[in-house]
């Protein structure tokens, strides 16, 4: 779960870089601009989802 998190923590970090990106005028593609950004929003849906998945398991191994 720790490394789960971990990733989450690089998918909300690499969200971040994209938009100082964009507002500093570095990346000016709205074409990879909208793809990277629903790109990141899936990979953090999925990772959530993963992760409650796993707690919801632990949770009803007790």
């Amino acid at each position: 779960m720790r490394f789960i998190d971990y990733a989450l923590a690089s998918c909300d970090e690499t969200a971040d870089h994209l938009d100082t990106l964009v507002a500093t005028s570095s990346l000016t593609d709205s074409a990879v601009i909208d793809d990277l950004t629903r790109k990141l929003d899936e990979l953090g849906r999925k990772l959530n989802l993963f992760l409650q998945s796993i707690e919801r398991g632990h949770i009803s191994e007790k």
